[in-house]
């Protein structure tokens, strides 16, 4: 999916495309804090959650949630 969607997901992010998405680098340890979107079928951003630190991560269940809402909305036209 990563080669399809042309960006790292899940590893080989480095800080050029962290900072490129308005991600958090963390300089002194070299990584990045989450940045997490969610995608419409169209590759159009619908949900984007930044992290500075260890918590508001977003949990699964909540992603699918918003699918499925999402997907209602667009079933009712």
């Amino acid at each position: 999916m990563a080669a399809e969607l042309g960006i790292p997901i899940g590893f080989g992010l480095d800080q050029a495309f962290s900072e490129s998405v308005g991600g958090y680098w963390e300089a002194n340890r070299k990584f990045a804090q989450p940045s997490e979107f969610v995608l419409s079928p169209e590759n159009v951003i619908v949900q984007v959650s930044y992290s500075d630190g260890p918590l508001a991560r977003t949990e699964a269940e909540d992603v699918l949630k918003l699918v499925a809402f999402r997907e209602k909305q667009r079933q009712a036209g």
